[in-house]
């Protein structure tokens, strides 16, 4: 059987701006994403404080809304390990914007949270430390090589 790979996930930390770049490509369920936030804090140059820039251009959420609640809840009952930060999701769909909106119930609460359909805006949002060029570069990287791919069984 081979696998195919059916989400794919990676992340930049800049420690000198204070700022996690994050990359996700293809289907996103709540499971996935719960692994990716797990291996994302575990790393030595973490911080909950930094802020963060998520593109979830090239993601199609196959979870539920009830699924993006449950992480809310989750996030909120974990708070004490989530610092406050500015956070940017990059969208370009209904759907992603329909479930990003769900994660923005965060907003106030740990995250100052806001959803964009245009990348200027977004980089701004989240520093005035890095141009909208060097993201691009760190994104275009991050989706040719993606340190974390997630397979699915498969016949073909």
């Amino acid at each position: 059987m081979k696998k195919t790979p059916v989400f794919k996930t990676g992340y930049v930390i800049l420690k000198e701006k204070h700022l996690i770049i994050e990359v996700f490509d293809g289907a996103l369920n709540l499971e996935n994403y719960k692994s990716h936030r797990l291996t994302q804090s575990l790393d030595v140059d973490f911080s909950p404080n930094y802020n963060l820039f998520v593109d979830l251009r090239l993601v199609t959420v196959t979870g539920t809304l009830q699924d993006v609640k449950a992480y809310v809840d989750y996030v909120i009952e974990i708070g004490n390990r989530i610092g406050r930060r500015n956070t940017a999701i990059l969208v370009s769909t209904p759907n992603q914007k329909i479930y990003a909106h769900e994660l923005s119930q965060l907003k106030g609460l740990l995250h100052d949270l806001k959803i964009f359909t245009h990348m200027e805006p977004a980089v701004k949002w989240v520093s005035n430390d890095i141009s909208v060029k060097e993201v691009e570069e760190i994104i275009l990287k991050l989706r040719k090589n993606p340190p974390f791919v997630f397979y699915s069984d498969s016949e073909f």
